[in-house]
């Protein structure tokens, strides 16, 4: 984004004038110099893991509906533990939702493998929604395995040790410790950004593992879209995909950032993929990401 301002005559202020469409949402920061801050005069504010951020909500964005549960909803459960990777050559930290049902139940569930997998739980709320959907019924009760990365650029930029972790040692330790339903149609991975590449990656490199994928905002920029390219000469695409994408997406140098999703999108209908694609008028932050986990799991599960 521009970050030239005009300056006020007479005074030391300067202003930007901006527009965006009424469903707009983005998350920002102002620059004094070489310093980064809140807006002091808008109270609003979103999580990141670069810290807090000011919102801008446009008056047509409809308010998220996950935030908290009443007394009555029936919450889940979160085991956490260290998995040990003979692969990685050390630990991963793990967290598994269990469903409210899971003890009480003899059921085998669904599977969704989430990367950075704490702050989609501290940032996107995804227990909270996890609960929510469940208790309304909008989706069925599934486990689903949060990981942490401990170098994420390293781990999550198209490397075939880090999906091979994830097929070949993780999976079959949560289906031998969980009541997991154990088909490729029942097991899907998403993620985010990087988050999201390694998914597509990881889906691409065993299709008899992950037979769902979600990406949101991922990373198909320079030459990562040789993903995209991949996928398109596959025999073995996935039984479903969804991707997200935020309009306001500038990458600076990524030019065809948001043209690259919509290319994949295209080929994907184009050859009969069940897909659901989604572009919001947002930017690359996790406020766009929390809105789009509903979408996520009820069309997976």
């Amino acid at each position: 984004m521009d970050r030239s301002s005009i300056d006020l005559e007479g005074s030391d202020l300067h202003y930007k004038e901006f527009h965006f469409p009424f469903d707009s949402r983005l998350d920002y920061l102002i620059i004094k110099g070489n310093e980064w801050c809140l807006d002091s005069l808008y109270p609003e504010t979103a999580p990141s893991g670069y810290g807090p951020h000011s919102v801008l909500a446009m008056p047509d964005v409809e308010p998220f509906q996950f935030h908290a549960l009443s007394e009555n909803t029936p919450q889940g459960q979160i085991v956490a533990f260290d998995f040990t990777s003979s692969v990685l050559n050390g630990n991963r930290h793990v967290q598994v939702y269990l469903p409210a049902d899971y003890k009480e139940s003899e059921e085998t569930y669904p599977a969704l493998y989430v990367h950075d997998g704490s702050d989609y739980l501290n940032y996107a709320h995804m227990k909270t929604i996890l609960d929510s959907l469940i208790a309304a019924g909008e989706c069925d009760p599934i486990l689903v395995v949060l990981i942490d990365p401990v170098e994420r650029e390293i781990e999550y930029d198209i490397n075939p040790s880090y999906a091979e972790f994830l097929a070949t040692e993780l999976v079959p330790c949560i289906d031998s410790e969980y009541r997991t339903k154990q088909e490729r149609n029942c097991r899907g991975i998403m993620g985010a950004s990087r988050g999201g590449l390694i998914s597509f990656y990881t889906c691409l490199q065993y299709p008899e593992t992950f037979g769902m994928v979600a990406g949101q905002s991922t990373a198909f920029w320079n030459e990562r879209t040789d993903i995209i390219d991949q996928y398109m000469e596959s025999s073995s695409l996935p039984e479903k995909i969804y991707m997200d994408i935020g309009r306001f997406e500038d990458r600076g140098r990524f030019v065809d950032f948001l043209q690259d999703h919509r290319r994949f999108r295209q080929w994907l209908e184009e050859n009969n993929s069940e897909i659901m694609y989604r572009e919001m008028n947002q930017g690359h932050a996790w406020g766009n990401w929390r809105t789009n986990i509903p979408a996520v799991l009820i069309y997976f599960f």
